[in-house]
């Protein structure tokens, strides 16, 4: 039904059709696969699976979305690193295969992640209630849930954050991203610098009508005192983690919509 509903999308103009297009042949000279069409839709079966899938994350119980997930080795190396450790986990997860179900599944480890509310406020507790049900904390997008994530990595918790959100030009610099210069967030560089926690990059990426956990450390380099070497450090991580399934990230997103002053932009 979803690839039904991917290919009527992709054929009528679904709102993303024409940001992923434009993303993938900006990006093109990059990535790891060389037809920038068939990427951009691939991309949008994927976005229509993931819409598809939201009732399981929502609704299911866990005994029935966890049998679907397969996280070995990496479920144990989780539970290893948040079993009491002084030391935090900082997991940078983006939009990469089903981040919505990954982060129930991470509610079992008691993550703690930020929460943007929707604009239809009847919609708030509904999707709060189903995100948290699973054991995660979520916390306001300002200087209250700030002081939450470093709460949580000073005490050895597991914080997930996603990396790849367009900041504010006053919050983020600018880094390569597939080749291209990318505004990107420097609020992992100040958690990073300030609680010095182990960092891991990670997603749930889908294998036919199962899912499967993939973590990969971060290079060093992403804690240094430069918040741009930092930066770049990020988005190479992302780019190696996101070259697993490139057709599972979400190009239909506008990454590049604050670029440079001298770009031409994009959309």
């Amino acid at each position: 039904m979803s690839a039904a509903l991917a290919g009527a999308a992709w054929r009528f103009g679904y709102a993303g059709k024409t940001v992923a297009i434009a993303n993938v042949a900006h990006c093109q000279n990059a990535l790891p696969l060389a037809d920038s069409g068939a990427l951009a839709r691939d991309a949008a079966r994927q976005t229509a699976w993931l819409f598809a899938e939201q009732g399981m994350v929502w609704h299911w119980p866990r005994s029935r979305w966890a049998q679907l997930i397969d996280d070995e080795p990496f479920g144990d190396q989780l539970r290893q690193l948040t079993a009491g450790d002084a030391q935090g986990v900082l997991l940078l997860v983006p939009h990469l295969g089903n981040w919505e179900l990954f982060s129930l599944y991470l509610g079992g480890f008691g993550v703690t992640a930020l929460y943007d509310p929707p604009r239809l406020m009847s919609l708030d507790a509904p999707i709060r209630d189903a995100r948290e049900r699973n054991g995660a904390t979520l916390l306001p997008i300002d200087r209250s849930g700030l002081k939450g994530m470093l709460h949580a990595l000073d005490h050895g918790g597991l914080v997930a954050l996603l990396p790849d959100q367009v900041p504010d030009r006053n919050a983020g610099v600018y880094a390569p991203f597939f080749g291209q210069p990318a505004l990107t967030m420097t609020l992992a560089h100040r958690l990073i610098r300030r609680s010095a926690p182990r960092v891991l990059v990670g997603a749930l990426l889908r294998q036919g009508d199962r899912f499967r956990v993939v973590l990969e450390a971060a290079d060093a380099a992403i804690a240094d005192p430069d918040p741009v070497v930092s930066a770049r450090a990020m988005n190479a991580a992302l780019e190696a983690l996101i070259a697993q399934a490139p057709e599972q990230y979400q190009w239909g997103y506008k990454r590049f919509k604050r670029l440079p002053p001298e770009h031409p932009r994009l959309y």
